[in-house]
């Protein structure tokens, strides 16, 4: 089990360094970029809906 979980921190935080490259690369600073997409994406990533985050989407 502590496979698993470590298995999956380990693909998260790769995930995120992949994310930051690419947004390095097409320009976009990812502090700023994080900092105004943190709501949407804590809110999708706890209740595993992305129906739920259109009302914050269209806020941002």
């Amino acid at each position: 089990m502590i496979n698993f979980i470590s298995a999956l921190y380990s693909a998260v935080v790769i995930m995120l360094l992949v994310y930051v490259v690419i947004l390095l690369l097409v320009g976009v600073n990812p502090i700023k970029f994080y900092r105004k997409a943190f709501p949407t994406m804590v809110l999708g990533f706890s209740n595993r809906s992305s129906v739920a985050t259109l009302h914050i989407q269209l806020r941002i």
